[in-house]
């Protein structure tokens, strides 16, 4: 101990400190993830506009073809016929301790066909022109803030009492 500091405790909290902020950003990302899933089973964006209707051209296509069982049993979902895009939502969070300023999650996908339906635009499909309204699943929602608020005031309440400040 050195001038009433307990410094092995000191050096221990430290060290929860450091995992308690992994959690942190970790927790960050599965609030997120969460709300793109969230926003694929609603099917609205992140300010809670429902996406636009699947075009005639679309449901014919999934009559005819791989969608064919959902749209026989009526549950065609928007942006889901495979469910690819939907499952490739991942989040990724840079929690190095020794750079503050770059402390981040990001979440997102690789698939190809994603960026079309999250902007909008005209893509090429079989040899035709289309456009490809945009259904933005990316981004903060109403919710996802509350949900995160509500996180980092839990984890600044962990951080105060390893810190032993009240």
């Amino acid at each position: 101990m050195i001038s009433g500091f307990d410094v092995k405790k000191i050096q221990d909290n430290l060290e929860k400190i450091k995992e308690e902020q992994k959690l942190y950003l970790k927790g960050i990302e599965n609030i997120l993830i969460r709300g793109v899933r969230n926003r694929f089973k609603d099917e609205e964006d992140p300010d809670g506009n429902k996406w636009k209707e699947l075009s005639k051209i679309t449901l014919d296509m999934r009559r005819k073809g791989k969608g064919s069982k959902q749209f026989a049993q009526g549950t065609v979902k928007i942006l889901q016929d495979t469910a690819r895009l939907k499952n490739s939502i991942i989040g990724k969070s840079n929690d190095n301790i020794i750079d503050y300023d770059n402390l981040q999650v990001s979440v997102g996908t690789n698939v190809e066909y994603a960026k079309i339906h999250q902007q909008g635009g005209v893509s090429e499909f079989n040899g035709n022109i289309v456009k490809v309204p945009q259904r933005k699943f990316l981004g903060f929602s109403n919710i996802d803030n509350q949900n995160i608020e509500r996180f980092t005031k839990s984890f600044i309440n962990k951080i105060k009492k390893l810190l032993s400040i009240q």
